[in-house]
């Protein structure tokens, strides 16, 4: 499981599994994954008014951390560094939630769409007018409960945990 920056972490691990042929995980859960560095999706423009936790001001700030002296040196679509660019062929179940308020909502939509597309079983879910990592405010917003509780079941039936 990963939120935001540990979602794309955890897409970029998996994909280094496969190519390895390591044992992956059963499953993953992905909370507003920061799937694209190159901030491609329109979302980064559509929402840039209504994100409140990741602004565009502290994206670039990260990326810029992130690549250091090799920034402008890396093709913006290195899946390296952005999953989306990856393959996902392999790829083990998945949940994935992101706000329609945030910034990164269109790196979730397209992870989903490219996974389908490559046969993953994937359970995707938006928040309406939510923002960036939202299920982690479930003491103020009833729609985070239900994205857990949610993410609870996925889990059980991913597992198949009996109660």
């Amino acid at each position: 499981m990963g939120d935001s920056a540990g979602g794309g972490l955890s897409l970029l691990v998996t994909q280094a599994l496969i190519k390895q042929q390591l044992p992956l995980p059963r499953g993953l859960v992905l909370l507003s994954p920061w799937t694209d560095i190159s901030s491609s999706g329109e979302s980064h423009v559509r929402n840039v008014n209504t994100e409140v936790v990741l602004t565009m001001y502290e994206r670039d700030w990260i990326i810029q951390r992130l690549l250091g002296s090799n920034h402008g040196q890396i093709p913006p679509d290195d899946p390296r560094y952005s999953p989306l660019f990856g393959s996902f062929a392999g790829f083990p179940p998945m949940f994935i939630n992101v706000g329609t308020a945030e910034i990164l909502e269109d790196d979730s939509r397209r992870v989903h769409t490219k996974a389908r597309e490559a046969g993953v079983d994937v359970t995707f879910e938006a928040g309406e007018h939510l923002m960036h990592i939202y299920p982690v405010f479930f003491h103020y917003f009833p729609e985070a409960r239900r994205t857990l509780d949610n993410i609870h079941q996925w889990i059980d039936n991913v597992f198949q945990i009996k109660n």
